[in-house]
């Protein structure tokens, strides 16, 4: 489109960088995410719970289970829901392959909501998984000596608002570019207490838990 920008500097062609950021949007979901690291740092325990108001009808949830991408898997690492709900619900919960891994449960969970939820109505959900670590991954996930690292380990709520869920396989190599929009996330890490957790987010003093653990709070709005 035709047109320049009062804000350019003199020949420039570009506009002047925005003095802030843009408001988060309202609508953004809300996750709250548990994480219980193993003692032998080789799997996490995970929860994750999300609130979500879809711009568009919908009537399903779908989230990408990154970690089940090939190079990945082939690395150590994968991802198994055990336990997953919604309100409202439609049924069982299934997976879709969508390029992931054999083996594994897919790259795509869904959850039916039985019904056309209208835009603007809330919908909620419930997940449980195991996140496997492999040894010395190269990769957003992995272990090794006294570290271990999961990056967006969780399934992504694969959202995009004015488009719709983001269904396509997944890319075919390590640290994957996976689409799901900003939300407001809560986090709980709960590990041994000789380690120290570093997230995003702004974080709390950690607590003492049982049997020597350690858990850690933070929030990143």
């Amino acid at each position: 489109p035709a047109g320049t920008s009062s804000g350019s500097p003199s020949g420039s062609g570009s506009a002047a960088c925005p003095a802030s950021y843009a408001q988060p949007d309202p609508h953004r979901p809300r996750i709250t995410l548990t994480f219980d690291l193993a003692a032998d740092l080789a799997s996490v325990h995970g929860t994750e719970d999300v609130t979500f108001t879809p711009d568009l009808p919908v009537r399903e949830l779908v989230f990408r289970l990154t970690a089940n991408t090939p190079p990945t898997v082939r690395q150590g690492n994968r991802i198994e829901v055990t336990a997953a709900r919604s309100d409202p619900g439609g049924g069982a919960y299934r997976f879709r392959t969508a390029g992931a891994a054999a083996g594994t449960q897919g790259g795509l969970l869904v959850l039916p909501l039985g019904r056309q939820v209208p835009a603007g109505q809330r919908v909620t959900a419930h997940v449980e998984f195991t996140l496997t670590l492999g040894t010395r991954a190269f990769d957003r996930f992995g272990h090794s000596g006294q570290y271990a690292w999961w990056g967006s380990g969780q399934p992504l709520l694969a959202w995009e608002r004015g488009v719709g869920w983001h269904e396509e396989p997944l890319l075919q190599y390590t640290a994957e570019s996976a689409t799901s929009e900003a939300a407001r996330t809560e986090l709980t890490v709960t590990a041994p207490g000789k380690y120290t957790v570093l997230s995003t987010g702004s974080q709390d003093a950690p607590r003492d838990g049982e049997g020597g653990r350690k858990r850690w709070h933070a929030v990143a709005d």
